[in-house]
């Protein structure tokens, strides 16, 4: 892919706090096949999610430690990602939001001029107003659907590579992102 014509995405904070979907949009990143965005709401939100998800497994696990140490390494594996906070304090979001607490999703992404929203919540980005504003939104499985059939064989080398930082083999990857939702693209992945 050309440099610069990578889409642009803005990531919300489900996308990152599970490790599934965390790891194939890291494994793309890295690749070049797009470019992440985010901001330092985001990254905390994300904490916060994972530090929750920590809690509820069994065992001895430090949920805020552990959430500490993820959002610092997706602060370290993506440093270009991070949105500037008064760009988006600059931007004003008057649209009647289903949960006013995501405007700062839409002034990122506008920020960041990232004009896909990846996220799990879709019913609260409504097309009738994000897309007035140059916006869509789009869950992680149709995003990294998107990119895999745009490049398939970067894409499979890109999430097999992540496959082996998780130290699984791809068929056991594979299955990890079907049971993270991600039917279309573990699909493609699997061959």
């Amino acid at each position: 892919m050309a440099e610069g014509a990578a889409p642009v995405w803005f990531i919300d904070a489900n996308i990152l706090a599970g490790a599934a979907r965390r790891q194939v949009l890291l494994a793309l990143a890295g690749a070049g096949l797009i470019r992440v965005r985010w901001s330092e709401q985001v990254l905390a939100e994300t904490g916060h999610a994972h530090a929750r998800i920590i809690d509820a497994k069994p065992g001895r696990r430090d949920g805020a430690g552990e959430a500490a140490q993820l959002v610092t390494a997706l602060d370290a594996a993506c440093p270009e990602a991070m949105t500037d906070d008064a760009a988006m304090a600059a931007i004003t979001v008057d649209a009647k939001l289903p949960d006013r607490g995501d405007a700062h999703i839409i002034q990122g992404a506008l920020a960041s001029q990232a004009p896909l929203i990846v996220t799990e919540n879709l019913r609260d980005f409504p097309a009738k107003i994000l897309t007035p504003m140059g916006l869509s939104a789009q869950s992680a499985d149709r995003s990294y659907e998107a990119v895999c059939k745009a490049d398939p064989q970067s894409a499979r080398e890109a999430l097999t590579a992540a496959a082996g930082r998780m130290r699984i083999d791809p068929a056991r990857f594979a299955g990890a992102m079907r049971r993270a939702g991600l039917k279309r693209s573990a699909g493609f992945f699997a061959g």
